[in-house]
């Protein structure tokens, strides 16, 4: 579910355990590494959110995720 969290709140929740980064190739790769490796009680940072589709779709698998992008326009575009 994307929503609103203190930045203290989710430094918090990352600071109790190692993060892992997970990067590939395609978006097909991504989404298939994102099934198979993130959880319920996952905090997940998206770098790179375009649109937020797949922003979304970690949404229903995690407790939260924030999509980041280097454009105001997509991050608009993902709300």
């Amino acid at each position: 579910k994307m929503g609103r969290t203190s930045l203290a709140s989710l430094k918090g929740r990352l600071d109790r355990r190692m993060s892992p980064v997970i990067v590939t190739w395609n978006v097909v790769e991504y989404r298939k590494a994102a099934e198979q490796h993130v959880s319920r009680d996952d905090v997940v940072l998206e770098v790179g959110c375009c649109g937020g589709m797949t922003t979304a779709i970690i949404g229903k698998q995690c407790n939260y995720v924030l999509g980041i992008d280097q454009t105001k326009a997509e991050i608009e575009n993902a709300r």
